[in-house]
Order: C-alpha cells, then structure tokens, then sequence
C-alpha cells in the first residue's frame, strides 16, 4: 500500500521507510461498512505510532544506520548520487539524511502528511526536490492530513 525501499548504488545499501503502530485484533462477528476499516473482528489501535527509516547492508541484512520518526514513515525513499537521502513522515516532517551515515542534514514542517514519492531533478544547472504533502494515503488509517500541496525546493550547492 505504501512505498518500497530504494537501493543506495552509492553506498551500496537499501533503505527503508516504516510504519510502527501497535493494535490488537480479535476475532470477531462485525458488519461490513463500506468506507471503514474492516478486519472481520474488532481492533484496539494504540495511541502511540511513529515510524523508522532505516539502512542495511543487502548481503548480510544488519542494519547500517537508523533514525526513529515521530511519525510513521510512508513516502517514498529517494537516495542521490550526490550522497542525500530524502523522505518524510505522517506527520509531515519533510527528511534528508546524510546517506552515508544517517545523520540528519534538514527536518522541515510541512502542511500535511508525506506519503508519496520524492523526485529530485536538475534543470539549468540547479538541482530541485519535489513532493507531495497532505491527504494522499490510506485516510481510512491516518486520518486527514492536510490539504494537497506540490512543495519543489532548490539545493544549494554542497561544498
């Protein structure tokens, strides 16, 4: 339902984004509600929920580097040659990581959620990062989340 890792080619690593909320389901007799979850039984959600992105190693699986969100983390997962990872959080904390080591370089509030992809592009010489942020995903689950918004960033040159 959400987005897939990404392969690092650059540091040879896959990095994921993730969802971490805890519920408890029960079997149960329960009507069929067209537009509401419905998981043939009841379910408790927990209040808590926040997210992950992490880095492993493809051959071995262990784990590289990780940073704990303070939201789920359902974007897209988008590593550059220029060694900056990018993503965000349901919360709508915009991310970008050093790719190598999963320090964080920017954590910027956005409107609404992220849960689509993140592109980068270069055009004139200028390197941009565009996403979606607000109600795009699995409202049934986060709820609304902000209103559509295309947010495109211009980078600075890395020195």
């Amino acid at each position: 339902e959400w987005n897939g890792p990404a392969y690092d080619q650059l540091t040879k690593q896959l990095v994921v984004g993730s969802v971490d909320w805890c519920a408890v389901f029960k079997s149960d007799e329960v009507e069929f509600k067209p537009g509401q979850m419905f998981f043939a039984g009841s379910y408790e959600l927990d209040e808590a929920k926040s997210g992950w992105v992490k880095a492993f190693d493809p051959d071995s699986g262990a784990v590289r580097w990780q940073y704990h969100a303070d939201a789920p983390v359902a974007a897209g997962v988008t590593p550059t040659a220029g060694g900056v990872t990018f993503t965000g959080d349901m919360n709508g904390n915009f991310l970008a990581f050093e790719s190598a080591s999963g320090k964080e370089l920017l954590k910027r509030k956005t409107e609404g959620a992220l849960a689509g992809g993140v592109i980068t592009y270069a055009l004139g010489g200028t390197q941009y990062v565009a996403f979606t942020s607000g109600n795009m995903s699995s409202r049934l689950s986060f709820g609304e989340n902000g209103k559509p918004t295309l947010l495109i960033y211009a980078l600075a040159e890395r020195r």
